[in-house]
């Protein structure tokens, strides 16, 4: 589940209306976006179980940080652009691996700060490889129309595609966690008494 919300996070930080001037939308946007980045690091402590629980403070600095972001990238670059996006594809990465520190053991080895660089590479390569072919598909299969029209909304015009891409988060989430799983397991989890995280 953090790992969905976080990536899910991202998505509805970047969304936009077809036509681009809807101003409420970016407020919608940022809030939308801010709530599921709280949601991802509240699962990600809850998922790391009372021996592995970070810190209070680093919990809340991370929320504060989380929740501030998709705010701050709406409101200092309110039309859409290349570097709001790549901001937007940073903070995401970012926030996945957050999501796996958070969940995982709390050592700070050096093996698990090359860890974190792993994690981050990882999702920075995942997430453009699952998106693209995803959002195809769903252009392909126009899966947005049956949301239009439950909505009563008007149709989208014809030179845009309708499609939820906040839904194709959900696949994406999935199969990140199960990549990442390994990097939330304690070391002593198969000792006595020991404990794995779990994303």
């Amino acid at each position: 589940m953090a790992t969905v919300a976080a990536v899910a996070s991202g998505v509805a930080t970047a969304t936009e209306s077809p036509t681009d001037v809807e101003p409420a939308l970016t407020t919608g946007s940022a809030a939308v976006g801010s709530l599921l980045a709280l949601v991802a690091v509240a699962a990600a402590v809850h998922a790391a179980g009372p021996l592995s629980r970070p810190p209070t403070r680093r919990t809340v600095q991370v929320s504060a940080l989380a929740g501030a972001t998709p705010w701050l990238l709406r409101y200092v670059s309110p039309q859409p652009s290349g570097g709001r996006y790549l901001a937007i594809f940073a903070f995401t990465v970012l926030l996945v691996v957050s999501v796996v520190a958070l969940a995982g053991p709390r050592a700070e080895s050096r093996r698990h700060r090359y860890g974190h660089a792993a994690v981050a590479a990882i999702v920075a390569v995942t997430l453009p490889a699952m998106y693209l072919p995803l959002a195809l598909l769903a252009i392909v299969l126009q899966i947005g129309e049956p949301f239009t029209e439950l909505a009563a909304n008007t149709p989208i015009n014809t030179a845009d595609e309708d499609v939820v891409l906040i839904a194709l988060t959900i696949p994406i989430g999935l199969v990140l966690a199960r990549i990442l799983r390994d990097f939330t397991l304690d070391e002593s989890a198969g000792a006595p008494g020991g404990k794995s995280g779990r994303q």
